[in-house]
């Protein structure tokens, strides 16, 4: 089963749309449409795909005339935007647990979820600004002061021996924002 293209998502997708084990097809068809249903407009280009995931007959002649490598990368692309349009409406979480059992396809879905959450994007392998801000650091101003680190380092109890051990690296930290931040 490991190497079941999205089996961890094909397994959650019973529960989102309230299709029991026991559902005829005909029953889990309106079901996954009742679940589309919630979400905002267009959200029908998904019905092929989780058809598919759900081993529903699936009526789409276009989706039936796919190969194997494009329905795979329509799956990923429809599964990726179906989470975000449910994010729009109510927070989402996908809870997988062992994920480093699940197959590729699935990782790839959450990969690129994870990949959009954060706001990285294909265009945006753009370094430059890193660079200019490595060397900037590097040949720039690289000392702050912090005129109260000792009346801080006195504060701290006795009893919290690991803060008192790290505290150099919050001041590190003081150090670094300001110089950043000037």
């Amino acid at each position: 089963e490991r190497g079941t293209p999205y089996l961890a998502i094909s397994n959650l997708l019973p529960s989102w749309c309230g299709i029991s084990e026991q559902a005829s097809p005909v029953e889990a068809k309106s079901r996954l449409h009742e679940a589309l249903a919630s979400l905002p407009a267009g959200s029908s280009i998904y019905v092929p795909a989780l058809q598919w995931l759900l081993d529903l007959p699936v009526e789409d002649a276009d989706w039936l005339a796919l190969d194997a490598a494009e329905r795979r990368q329509r799956m990923g692309s429809a599964l990726k935007d179906l989470f975000l349009r449910c994010a729009e409406n109510q927070p989402l979480l996908l809870w997988f647990e062992d994920i480093q059992w699940t197959d590729v396809e699935t990782r790839g879905v959450i990969d690129s979820l994870a990949a959009r959450v954060a706001g990285d994007t294909a265009a945006s392998s753009d370094l430059s600004a890193w660079h200019d801000l490595q060397r900037w650091i590097a040949y720039g101003p690289n000392d702050a002061i912090i005129p109260f680190a000792r009346q801080i380092a006195s504060k701290i109890p006795p009893a919290m021996v690991r803060f008192r051990r790290d505290v150099g690296s919050l001041f590190s930290f003081m150090k670094a924002s300001a110089i950043l931040h000037q």
